[in-house]
């Protein structure tokens, strides 16, 4: 069944992967199983031009298929970047004309051509020969655009063929900018490559990694790490081709093959290798994703703690007052402050006593003109004692809460989910890959035991065509009737009723969360910082008048003396000064104190609500670690995509088989539709993992 024809699969190989390798004259070429020799090279330098002409080799040297491979961009080409610039115009740039020129000359040289390809710059260069050669097909990878002057009015008689990568950043601009129906022909998007700024301008344009054909993979997490695995990104892999005909079924089912033994074969060959390897590279992307997914839900108490201890240092960091830091603890470096605080007022106190018991009994030659004063000691220091304990109730409930919020309120952050579980993120992917994974086997059996029945029709047709083929020998009607295949029971897959709105699950959680904890934050920890704050205020505000006051009690005491007594009060003078200063010793470091707890104070009051910014990629990260969560859906891409190739391949298998009226083929029309059923069920299953 195989069509002597250079198929698309093979065109966009040498566009995008052997044409930039700058192949050699006469050098061989080897893709997906065929062999191609370079016939010709072309470089112009005055334009740009960079093209190879190659043959299939077939062994039959009757068939001849010649195809023209247009080079892509070069980035140190100043003639591609200028031929580039100018497409966006109508006129028609002399690298493309240089390229009709170079395919006529081919033509000429060996005969018709009847293919062009090329990606990138190359794509253009190729489907400008197709616009002017409607017998000539052109197939694109990532093309540029046309100019104007050779853009087609209709598609109709344009045999060109475009497949745009997912993730292409030119093929995406394009039609970002409306210039989409600057490409002729039709246009088809195929997966590959992967949404990773690495691969930006690389394989994800030119559908290959630079190196070697069989290492077009790309590396997904860190070696050693649970999920550590690879993602196959060569664009050729994503052209789904018929099993029959080797036809690409982008648009369109494969064309019509009489089903006989032979061609019944070929679907079993093809069931248990194409179909069979990339069903098993599907479950490898699922089945790291699954692990990713269990690590993280082993983890979870390592989680929280983080979370916790990231918290705590955040907090920490709010202030610069090395006692303050103490609040994430057990606010024990408070306590021992505002002990400090109570031994150094009851110091001003017992000395301040001493000092107004001294000023009440004057020596006696001057008794009777000292301004004699009884201060109330219990009653000043009694109002400065309450403000200390006032202080240490609202530390008390401070260093509660932020315990609490550590504690209790970090961890509720992690709940929610369909089953509303404490470990929402993580338990909401891990219940739904639960039923993946059995899914995933339910599948596999399934395709493997329409492999068998394909198998057993096979055999049945083989029988078949030996009983008629004795017929005409011997003319008598011998032919047997094609038995019915056993049926097989129906596979249905299980229904999932987790990751409804997809991957969001975690934004969801993340922003519930963080808004929760914003309404914690000022519930619980600016209204005693606030009143913490106004208690320091007004306790240092008594300080500083207890202190004014002190100081001026000399003067008070002494401003009525006669100058005769003057020598006499020396003495009395120096006692008093000596018993102030030893009283405001004490006060005065109570009041650098006090200041430092304001200031600190302050500072968390200023600070924290900044914190919720600060601190929500940690809560982010905590929920599912940010990069093992973006590994899950690269994982998941790259398996649905070759799901979504899947159902393809089998609606032409469908297609083919249905215009069959054997009755066993009847029956793999009907198991081959329950296939495609259960993965379109399964490719919605696993597509909620790629959905934010």
């Amino acid at each position: 069944m195989t069509i002597n024809n250079i198929s698309d699969v093979d065109l966009v190989e040498l566009s995008g992967f052997h044409a930039y390798r700058n192949p050699f004259l006469n050098e061989t070429l080897n893709v997906n199983g065929n062999t191609y020799r370079v016939i010709d090279k072309a470089k112009i330098i005055s334009s740009g031009l960079n093209a190879v002409t190659v043959l299939k080799v077939n062994k039959d040297t009757k068939l001849r298929e010649i195809a023209v491979i247009y080079v892509g961009t070069d980035p140190a080409s100043k003639q591609d970047v200028f031929t580039d610039l100018q497409l966006i115009g109508s006129d028609v740039p002399e690298q493309l004309k240089d390229a009709k020129i170079y395919f006529d000359q081919m033509e000429e040289k060996y005969g018709d051509i009847s293919y062009v390809a090329g990606n990138s710059l190359g794509g253009a260069l190729a489907n400008s020969i197709a616009v002017q050669n409607q017998d000539v097909k052109s197939v694109t990878l990532n093309p540029a655009i046309l100019p104007g002057e050779l853009t087609p009015s209709s598609n109709l008689n344009v045999n060109s063929t475009n497949y745009f990568m997912e993730y292409d950043p030119l093929t995406n601009g394009e039609e970002a900018l409306n210039l989409g129906d600057r490409i002729p022909g039709k246009v088809y998007r195929i997966g590959g490559g992967t949404p990773t700024g690495s691969l930006l301008l690389g394989a994800n344009h030119t559908g290959y990694l630079e190196g070697d054909m069989k290492d077009q993979q790309v590396e997904v997490g860190t070696k050693g790490d649970v999920g550590y695995g690879f993602i196959r990104v060569g664009a050729d892999e994503h052209i789904v081709t018929s099993i029959w005909t080797g036809e690409s079924l982008h648009g369109r089912n494969s064309s019509r093959i009489e089903l006989n033994a032979d061609t019944i074969n070929t679907l079993y060959q093809g069931i248990y290798d194409l179909v069979g390897n990339r069903l098993s590279l599907s479950s490898e992307y699922i089945g790291n994703s699954v692990s990713i997914v269990e690590n993280e839900r082993a983890k979870f108490e390592e989680r929280v703690t983080n979370l916790k201890e990231t918290f705590s240092t955040f907090v920490e960091d709010l202030t610069s007052s090395p006692v303050l830091k103490s609040i994430t603890a057990t606010g024990y470096l408070i306590e021992f402050e505002l002990d400090s605080m109570r031994t150094m007022l009851t110091m001003a106190e017992d000395r301040f006593r001493s000092l107004n018991a001294f000023l009440n009994s004057p020596p006696a030659e001057i008794a009777e003109h000292v301004f004699k004063m009884d201060v109330s000691v219990e009653s000043i220091f009694g109002e400065i004692h309450k403000k200390i304990n006032e202080i240490e109730s609202s530390f008390e409930d401070l260093v509660q809460h932020v315990t609490y919020i550590r504690d209790e309120k970090l961890p509720e952050l992690f709940e929610g989910g369909t089953d509303f579980i404490y470990d929402a993120v993580v338990g909401e992917l891990a219940s739904h890959y639960e039923i993946i994974n059995q899914n995933n086997g339910l599948l596999s059996q399934q395709i493997m035991s329409f492999g068998t029945s394909v198998s057993d029709t096979a055999a049945s047709l083989f029988d078949r065509e030996l009983s008629l083929a004795d017929s005409i020998k011997s003319k008598v009607n011998q032919v047997q009737d094609i038995g019915k295949i056993k049926k097989v029971e129906k596979s249905r897959l299980l229904n999932s009723r987790y990751l409804p709105n997809g991957l969001s699950i975690k934004e969801k959680v993340l922003e519930e969360g963080t808004e929760t904890f914003i309404q914690t934050i000022w519930q619980l920890i600016i209204p005693p910082l606030s009143a913490i704050k106004s208690v320091l205020s007004v306790f240092g505000h008594s300080l500083t008048l207890l202190i004014q006051t002190i100081r001026f009690i000399n003067v008070q005491a002494t401003s009525s003396l006669p100058a005769k007594l003057v020598g006499l009060f020396s003495n009395f003078d120096e006692q008093i000064n000596e018993l102030i200063s030893i009283t405001l010793t004490p006060l005065e470091q109570l009041q650098n104190m006090v200041e430092g707890l304001e200031e600190g104070t302050q500072q968390l009051l200023t600070n924290f609500p900044d914190l919720i910014d600060r601190f929500k990629p940690y809560i982010d990260t905590a929920l599912f670690n940010i990069s093992k969560y973006q590994d899950v859906r690269l994982y998941n891409l790259s398996s649905n995509t070759i799901l979504e190739e899947m159902i393809l391949l089998f609606s032409d298998i469908i297609n083919q088989l249905s215009h069959q009226k054997a009755v066993s083929v009847e029956a793999l029309v009907e198991e081959s539709e329950q296939v495609v059923e259960n993965l379109k069920l399964f490719h919605s299953q696993v597509e909620r993992g790629t959905i934010f």
